[in-house]
């Protein structure tokens, strides 16, 4: 039984559900780029799995703002049965099962009878683990909602900081996949049933200091994209300038053997290496001055980049510089503490 499938109940007790959906169908969603042909589940829910919202973010669009996914030829249906590949993470050792450079994709749940005139508030989770089924969400929302969420670059794919990223490149992309994410949902979420002009933006643990920082973004400029936002367990990484990474830079153009090159090369030397070459350089190490071990948990992270986050969060929520939508924040008890005081 995956993860998914699991869930805890208020007395920490495990809850497993009795009978879990079966498939009764298909269902597609005519987007203007493609078609997508989903599941129709016996509990009365839609799932489209495994789409793409932006192209595929390889060679020359590593490290660069995502871009819309090719047009397909005109009567092509695509599947999206299953999910697609999760993006590389921290530490893993390439290949890895299930992980790929190639991973923008989104996955929807839905009511089946929902219509383009149904309107359905959305939910678009930044989930704290992969392929959560939001399934469940739909059916215990009495089938009045549109559930959303997937996968945007980490570690260093998402968050690779210099001024030379700056300059042939996009700092913080992970956070740009996720603006691309709210965009693609704005566009499309009625082809769902959801309604584009009620979106709640959701997230939990790192994916909760993803909804802060949104808050925040381009100095509180609102683009629309959400009419509310819950953070739950918010978490705020050290999030620093890109002078303070230039050090992380410098490792991993010397450890995948572009450092010997002039400054205005190393970008597309890095461009063109393997996927295995740049996962093996895709680890923490501890901070300058610091003790090896340990390493820090938070080593990948977004960075003041002077554009999408002009200034430090709690600079600019004191400043008033943030969208003014209603907003939930929740904290967990002992959260990450597995993580902080590891058992020995």
């Amino acid at each position: 039984m995956s993860l998914s499938d699991r869930r805890m109940t208020g007395d920490g007790s495990l809850f497993v559900p009795k009978g879990l959906p079966t498939v009764v169908g298909t269902a597609r969603a005519n987007l203007n780029y493609t078609t997508y042909e989903g599941l129709r589940l016996s509990n009365g829910v839609n799932s489209f799995r495994g789409m793409r919202y932006a192209a595929p973010p390889l060679g020359n669009l590593r490290w660069k703002a995502p871009v819309e996914p090719a047009p397909v030829p005109t009567g092509t249906v695509e599947k999206a049965m299953a999910y697609g590949p999760i993006c590389l993470g921290n530490g893993v050792t390439y290949p890895a099962h299930g992980q790929s450079e190639d991973c923008l994709f989104v996955n929807v749940w839905a009511p089946t009878n929902a219509t383009e005139k149904s309107k359905l508030p959305v939910i678009r989770a930044t989930t704290p683990n992969a392929n959560w089924d939001g399934n469940e969400v739909v059916q215990r929302s009495d089938h009045n909602i549109v559930m959303v969420n997937f996968n945007y670059r980490v570690g260093l794919w998402g968050f690779l900081a210099s001024e030379r990223v700056r300059e042939d490149g996009d700092l913080n992309a992970g956070l740009l996949d996720q603006r691309m994410l709210m965009a693609w949902v704005k566009r499309h979420i009625a082809s769902f049933g959801g309604d584009p002009d009620h979106v709640v933006i959701h997230g939990a643990s790192a994916g909760a200091g993803s909804v802060a920082t949104h808050l925040v973004a381009y100095g509180g400029r609102n683009d629309n994209l959400f009419v509310g936002a819950m953070s739950q367990a918010n978490f705020f990484p050290a999030q620093p300038f890109v002078e303070e990474l230039e050090y992380q830079f410098d490792r991993v153009v010397r450890q995948t053997g572009c450092g010997q090159l002039h400054p205005s090369q190393q970008m597309a030397c890095l461009r063109g290496k393997d996927v295995a070459v740049l996962q093996a350089a895709n680890y923490a190490q501890p901070f300058p001055g610091r003790p090896d071990p340990p390493v820090p948990l938070f080593y990948w992270t977004p960075c003041v980049d002077g554009d999408l986050l002009r200034d430090l969060p709690y600079r600019l929520f004191e400043k008033g510089h943030f969208i003014d939508v209603p907003v939930m924040f929740g904290t967990s008890t002992n959260g990450a503490s597995s993580q902080l005081y590891p058992p020995h």
